[in-house]
């Protein structure tokens, strides 16, 4: 199957995430040096370069834009001050799976997580519960009900990926190594200041 680099180019400018688990045909495609240089030399005229992120487990590609680029640079700050927004529930919803895989480290991209084994932990685990709780769209419900949820927004959000669907096995995507470099970023600049960011927000986020 040939690769369109048209579609290719299109999620790349909507903010996808390619990888080797959602998109290995087009991830093969991107690791080729002269696929790069052209497509560099394409968005060019937008500010924009293919950016590489790599892991323990592999490597992704994803877009960044100059700071010099316009109005780019407005979408740029957007995005980071919808990532400032949205630290608190990201770091809850990392606790619990980092507890229920493995504490001493980060999630990374092509990882597995099995519903059953995350239910197991977080139903007998009290701290784990509140920690659902404190994750606003998630209040209200059982907590299988809130797992299963929160499983969902993650799929929407090219987080997680189905694995196995008899068996509710679910693969992190590319974008789980994306989100950690963003967390590492606001960790080493705490003190930036960003629109609509509260300063709580900004501090102890590891």
């Amino acid at each position: 199957m040939s690769i369109s680099s048209i579609e290719l180019g299109r999620k790349l400018l909507v903010g996808d995430v390619i990888c080797p688990w959602t998109s290995p045909m087009e991830h093969r495609h991107l690791s080729d040096p002269s696929v790069q240089e052209a497509f560099n030399h394409n968005f060019r005229f937008l500010g924009a370069s293919l950016s590489t992120i790599t892991s323990e487990t592999g490597s992704s590609f994803y877009l960044t834009m100059s700071p010099d680029s316009g109005s780019i640079e407005k979408r740029s700050r957007e995005v980071f001050s919808t990532i400032m927004r949205n630290i608190r529930p990201t770091m809850e919803w990392l606790n619990i799976f980092m507890t229920v895989m493995h504490p001493d480290r980060v999630i990374l991209g092509g990882e597995d997580l099995r519903l059953s084994d995350l239910f197991s932990t977080v139903s007998s685990n009290v701290s784990l519960q509140e920690s659902l709780n404190r994750i606003p769209r998630l209040k209200g419900e059982t907590v299988k009900k809130q797992l299963e949820h929160l499983i969902t927004d993650l799929k929407k959000e090219g987080i997680l990926m189905d694995l196995n669907v008899t068996h509710d096995i679910y693969r992190f995507t590319g974008k789980i190594d994306l989100i950690n470099e963003y967390l590492i970023f606001i960790t080493e600049h705490e003190q930036i200041d960003v629109e609509d960011a509260a300063p709580e927000q900004q501090g102890h986020l590891l």
